[in-house]
């Protein structure tokens, strides 16, 4: 079980770079899959679920400026960061400037808590922030694409409305209440989850890629555009998110979390999100996302987790 954890999620960012290429070249056997897209991504929401524990989340509230900070700061930064590359680097562009608006205006990916426990980051103030974040998505996603995605295209806000109670509010719901009242079935079951999550993303993304397969051959000169464009994105949140600790005078642990809080994104979600609704080719800036988020997340933790360990041997 360890090695098959190793190679389908610890390789995750390798497995998102195989399945685009696999898409790209053959697209035909996706091609049925995408009126089940949403569908996957509920199940992957739903998994999130069922990992997450109403007593971890309660114990950030004794102190909530930490929590109401990173809060803040994922729906302030990230959504701003995105509509000013959308303006800058695909105005003439619709389709992929409402990709980047819609990927920078989802909730956080599921790797911030990993990548925040590996960092040494505030695990607890992690998850909270991830939940609440999930929890209140489909009011603040709607509302924050269609003021800055209006621009460039028709948003049809209660429609994402709609999809966003369906693919995340209710199943996040279901996992959290059968992980309450089933908790011994849960956790027998628990090693497992992380498996079936990645592997439903992958065929996302091989869902979505064979989708926009026809329009990356029409334009190939957009993907180092794109490929830019979000390793910015992700730098500038993540560096604004570990920023904003200073002023509210965090320490390192909840700076850490806040971090990887606001600069990973849901891009899952993004991306599903952006095909049903505006096409295929407007998910390619969060399929991009997806695969560079998880490769500069891994080398910021790896850097985090060496500092840990030398003031842990420092310390003995």
């Amino acid at each position: 079980m360890h090695r098959l954890k190793f190679v389908i999620n610890r390789l995750m960012a390798l497995w998102l770079v195989v399945c685009a290429i696999v898409g790209y070249l053959y697209p035909a056997p996706f091609l049925p899959l995408r009126p089940w897209m949403l569908w996957l991504l509920a199940v992957v929401i739903f998994l999130m679920g069922l990992t997450l524990k109403w007593e971890e989340v309660a114990r950030v509230f004794r102190a909530p400026k930490a929590l109401v900070g990173g809060i803040a700061a994922k729906w302030l930064f990230v959504p701003a960061v995105a509509y000013a590359a959308a303006i800058v680097a695909f105005r003439h562009q619709p389709q992929l400037a409402v990709g980047v608006i819609l990927d920078g205006a989802t909730p956080s990916g599921v790797s911030a808590n990993v990548f925040t426990f590996l960092s040494g980051g505030s695990v607890a103030l992690s998850i909270a922030m991830s939940a609440i974040n999930t929890l209140i998505s489909p009011l603040l996603t709607p509302i924050a694409t269609s003021k800055l995605a209006g621009a460039f295209v028709p948003v049809d806000a209660r429609e994402i409305f709609e999809q966003m109670v369906m693919v995340v509010l209710a199943p996040v719901l279901v996992g959290l209440a059968l992980r309450t009242f089933f908790r011994r079935q849960v956790e027998r079951v628990q090693p497992v989850l992380p498996l079936i999550s990645a592997s439903a993303l992958y065929l996302i993304v091989l869902v979505l890629v064979a989708g926009s397969a026809t329009a990356i051959r029409a334009q190939p000169q957009v993907l180092p555009l794109i490929a830019a464009v979000t390793t910015g994105q992700i730098l500038v949140t993540l560096a604004l998110g570990y920023l904003i600790g200073f002023p509210l005078q965090l320490d390192r642990p909840d700076r850490i979390a806040i971090m990887f809080e606001v600069g990973i994104y849901n891009s899952g979600l993004g991306a599903a999100l952006a095909g049903a609704n505006f096409g295929a080719f407007a998910a390619l800036p969060a399929i991009a996302n997806a695969m560079f988020n998880l490769v500069i997340g891994a080398l910021i933790t790896a850097y985090l987790a060496q500092r840990v360990e030398r003031a842990e041997r420092g310390a003995q």
